[in-house]
C-alpha cells in the first residue's frame, strides 16, 4: 500500500479545488480523458449526496498492489449514513459495500491503465506533493483567519476581483474536467481558448492555436469552403451538431488525420458572439466497432455452429448455422440450455469432463452425439472455450460445433471397403504366392508388373542353357521307399532351385530329376556375362552337392545322388507356347537338345561346356577338349570342353573341402567346426597322419 495523500470538502471552493486536483492524480497515473471524467464524475456525485458538507467529507488516495496490478484505492468518509448509487459502484471493479445498503463510508478500486508493474514507475513523490498542496481558498481562509480584524478593511473591488477569478478558475475546471477538446471561434474563424485536452488531441502548444484560424485543423481539401461553414453557423444562431457517426476528420500537427464527433454551441455577450467547439477522438472508438462488425459477421456466416452461453449454460447467442444444423429457430433456444440437443448416448462422465475443463478456464474438445429437433441424431466436433471477465473470472462460454455425421459415415465406408480391399488383397496375394510356386521369379515379376504380356508370342534371342540330371537315378533310387526318394529329390530340387534363383537365372522346368535353367531372358546381362554366370552357378550347385551328399550319408542314404551338368550358347525361341486356354514359358530349339546331349557325355559331378560357351568364358575358367561327339538334329560335329578344376581350391573358396579315391575319404564342413568340435579335428587329422607316415616307412 503506497499513502498518496487526502483532499477535504468543505464548502464549493474547496469542492472545485479537490475535484481539480483528483483529474490531475488521474492524469498523472496515465488514465484517459474518459475514466478521468469518470473518477470526477465520482467524486461530484458522492458529494452531492452528503449535503453536511460543513462537518468535512474525507477522500483518502492510496496506491493497492493486487494480483492483477496496481490499483487506485479511494476511501471516502461521509458525515452520515449514505446509500451509494449502482451508477458510482459500477465505476470501480471492486468497491464495498458492494451492494447500495447504508453505510458511512465509501472504498473503491480501479486498476491503473499501464502496464506497470512496480509503483517507483509513477511520479509518486510529485503526485503527493499536487495533493497536499494547499489551494488558493485554503490560504486565504488561514490568513483570514489568523488575521480576522482586516476583513474589513477588504473593499468591495476586492471581494468582486475575488469572486472574478473563483469564477474564472471553476469554469477552467469545468473545461480542464470534460473528456473533450473545447475550442471557441469567433467570427472569423480565429481560435481564443483551447483547453488541455485539445493542444494534446492536435499536437499544437496553446500559443500555437490562440489566434491562428481554426481552418489549420480542417483537411486541406474542404479548408477552401470551411470559412463558408462557419459565417453559416453565425448567421444561423443555433447549435449544431456534426457527424455523430465519425465521418468527420480532423487534421493534427504532424499531418494524422483523426476521425471526431463536433458539438458546436453558439454563444453571445455583450461584447461579442462565438461558437464552442467541443470535439471527441472516435479514430480508436471506430476502429474497435469496425472489428467488432467484421467479428460479427465471420461468426455470422460462419458455416459451423457458434453458441455463446453464461457460466450456468444458459444460451445468449447462437449464429444461423446451428439453427440451420439443429433446425431450432433463434427464440427457441435463447433462455435454454444445450441440453435440449442431448440425445442421451452420450456417456455422462463425458459431460462431467467437458464442465471439469471448462470452468477450470480450459478448452475443451471432443465429439458429441446429439439430437436435432425432428429427433434425429448427429454427430458435432465442439471446442468449447471459456471467456473471461475483466477481474479474469470465467464469465461466458463459447463453443464452435462443425456437424460430422457424413464425415463419419463416409469414414465408415471408406474403413469398411478398404477392410474388403485388405481382405481381397490378401486372398490376391496368397493365390499370387501359391502361383508364383509355379512359375520362374523373373517371368512371375514380367507378368505381374505388366511387363510382359500372357498372349501366345515368342522371340529368338541367344541364351546360355543348363541341363542337369543326376546320374543313374533309377539304379540309385531302386531300394529306396517313395517317402525317401521324394525327400531326396525334393531336397536336390530345392538346394538347386536356391543356387539358380541366387545367381538370376530362370528355372524352365523340372523333368523328373532333371533341370532346365536358362540365361538371357526375360533378363540378360549380355550373352558373355550370361555364359560367364550360368558356369559360375554350375560350379556352385556341383559344390554345394558335397555337402548334400554328406548330409545324406549322415541320414543313412547310401547312395547319394551324383549331378551331371551340360551347359550351351546358342539361338533359341523362348516365349509362350500352347493354346489360349493353357500355355507354358518355355524354350525350344536343337541348341536346348545339345545341353542335354552335353550332359549325358560329362562326369559325374562335372560340368561339359559347349564350345560356344567355352569360347565366351575361357579367359575365367580351366577346360580341356574332349573328343568330339554327334548329336540328333546338329549335322556339325560338336567339340565339348570339359570344366576342370571343378573343386579347385574349394577349401579357400568354400566351406566345404572334399577329397576321395580308393581308400580315402575326406569331407570338412568348415561352418560347422566350431572352438569345441575345431581341437578334436585337428588331432584326428595329426593321428591320421602320423599312421600314414609310420606305414609309409615300414613299407
Amino acid at each position: 500500500m503506497i499513502e498518496l495523500g487526502g483532499l477535504s470538502v468543505y464548502d464549493t471552493d474547496s469542492f472545485n479545488h479537490s475535484r481539480l486536483k483528483l483529474l490531475r492524480l488521474a492524469e498523472g497515473l496515465g488514465f484517459d480523458e474518459i475514466h478521468s471524467t469518470k473518477l470526477t464524475t465520482f467524486f461530484s456525485e458522492l458529494c452531492r449526496l452528503d449535503e453536511n458538507l460543513h462537518l468535512g467529507t474525507v477522500l483518502d488516495l492510496e496506491l493497492h498492489e493486487l494480483d492483477e496490478g496496481l490499483a487506485l484505492s479511494l476511501f471516502m468518509g461521509f458525515g452520515r449514513y449514505l446509500s451509494v448509487p449502482a451508477t458510482v459502484r459500477n465505476l470501480f471493479g471492486r468497491c464495498s459495500p458492494a451492494a447500495g445498503e447504508p453505510f458511512p463510508t465509501f472504498h473503491g478500486l480501479m486498476l491503473l491503465p499501464e502496464p506497470r508493474t512496480v509503483p517507483e514507475d509513477y511520479p509518486v513523490a510529485e503526485l503527493r506533493k499536487m495533493l497536499d498542496k494547499p489551494s488558493i481558498e485554503e490560504l486565504m481562509r488561514s490568513i483570514s483567519s489568523k488575521n480576522a480584524e482586516l476583513a474589513e478593511e477588504i473593499d468591495e473591488r476586492q471581494r468582486t476581483e475575488a469572486a472574478l477569478r473563483d469564477s474564472e478558475k471553476r469554469i477552467n475546471a469545468v473545461l480542464e474536467g470534460v473528456p473533450d477538446a473545447l475550442l471557441t471561434v469567433n467570427r472569423d474563424g480565429l481560435v481564443s481558448y483551447v483547453n488541455s485536452k485539445a493542444v494534446t488531441m492536435f499536437g499544437y502548444a496553446e500559443e500555437e492555436l490562440l489566434g491562428k484560424s481554426i481552418d489549420i485543423l480542417v483537411p486541406e481539401e474542404v479548408r477552401s469552403r470551411h470559412f463558408g461553414y462557419v459565417r453559416s453557423f453565425f448567421s444561423l444562431a443555433a447549435d449544431r451538431e456534426l457527424s455523430r457517426d465519425g465521418t468527420c476528420e480532423a487534421v493534427t500537427k504532424s499531418g494524422a488525420r483523426i476521425l471526431v464527433d463536433i458539438n458546436l454551441s453558439y454563444i453571445c455577450s455583450e461584447d461579442e458572439s462565438m461558437v464552442i467547439a467541443s470535439i471527441r477522438d472516435v479514430t480508436e472508438q471506430r476502429k474497435a466497432q469496425e472489428l467488432i462488425r467484421k467479428l460479427s459477421m465471420v461468426v455470422e456466416q460462419n458455416p459451423v455452429s457458434v453458441v455463446i452461453t453464461d457460466r450456468g449454460g444458459t444460451i445468449e447467442y447462437v449464429n444461423p448455422a446451428f439453427c440451420d444444423v439443429t433446425g431450432y429457430c433463434n427464440d427457441e433456444v435463447i433462455g435454454k440450455t444445450p441440453k435440449i440437443l442431448n440425445s442421451g448416448k452420450t456417456p455422462r462422465e463425458k459431460y462431467v469432463e467437458l464442465w471439469d475443463t471448462i470452468l477450470s478456464g480450459r478448452s475443451w474438445k471432443g465429439e458429441l452425439l446429439n439430437k436435432r429437433k425432428d429427433g434425429e441424431e448427429y454427430w458435432e466436433k465442439s471446442t468449447i472455450a471459456p471467456i473471461f471477465d475483466a477481474a479474469g473470472e470465467v464469465s461466458h462460454f463459447v463453443a464452435v460445433k462443425e456437424d460430422i455425421t457424413e464425415q463419419l459415415r463416409a469414414q465408415e465406408e471408406r474403413d469398411r471397403a478398404a477392410k474388403e480391399l485388405d481382405e481381397r488383397n490378401h486372398e490376391l496375394g496368397e493365390l499370387s504366392n501359391k502361383l508364383s510356386k509355379y512359375l520362374s521369379p523373373q517371368v512371375f515379376d514380367s507378368i505381374f508388373s505388366g511387363a510382359c504380356e500372357v498372349e501366345l508370342v515368342t522371340e529368338r534371342k541367344k541364351l546360355t542353357v543348363l541341363f542337369s540330371d543326376i546320374k543313374n537315378f533309377t539304379a540309385t533310387t531302386d531300394d529306396l521307399e517313395p517317402e525317401d526318394i521324394t525327400y531326396l529329390l525334393n531336397d536336390y530340387l530345392s538346394e538347386m532351385s536356391s543356387i539358380a534363383l541366387k545367381h538370376g537365372a530362370t528355372i524352365d522346368k523340372f523333368i523328373g530329376d532333371a533341370m532346365v535353367l536358362f540365361f538371357g531372358d526375360p533378363h540378360s546381362m549380355g550373352v558373355k556375362e550370361d555364359a560367364l554366370t550360368c558356369v559360375r552357378m554350375a560350379i556352385a550347385m556341383q559344390r554345394h552337392m558335397v555337402g548334400l551328399r554328406a548330409k545324406w550319408v549322415e541320414m543313412g542314404y547310401a547312395r547319394p545322388f551324383q549331378m551331371r551338368i551340360g551347359i550351351n550358347t546358342g539361338f533359341c525361341n523362348v516365349g509362350n507356347f500352347g493354346s489360349d486356354q493353357r500355355m507354358d514359358y518355355t524354350i525350344v530349339g536343337g541348341e536346348v537338345n545339345l545341353a542335354a546331349r552335353l550332359e549325358r557325355v560329362s562326369d559325374a559331378d562335372g560340368i561339359m561346356l559347349s564350345y560356344e560357351t567355352y569360347a565366351l568364358v575361357k579367359d575365367f575358367i580351366d577346360a580341356e577338349p574332349c573328343d568330339p561327339i554327334s548329336v540328333k538334329g546338329i549335322h556339325r560335329k560338336i567339340n565339348p570342353y570339359r570344366l576342370i578344376g571343378v573343386y579347385k581350391n574349394v577349401d579357400e573358396e568354400s566351406r566345404f573341402m572334399r577329397a576321395e579315391n580308393e581308400g580315402m575319404k575326406i569331407f570338412l564342413d568348415f561352418d560347422k567346426l566350431d572352438v569345441n568340435t575345431k581341437p578334436e579335428a585337428i588331432r584326428k587329422f595329426e593321428t591320421a597322419l602320423a599312421r600314414l607316415r609310420s606305414s609309409s616307412e615300414e613299407s
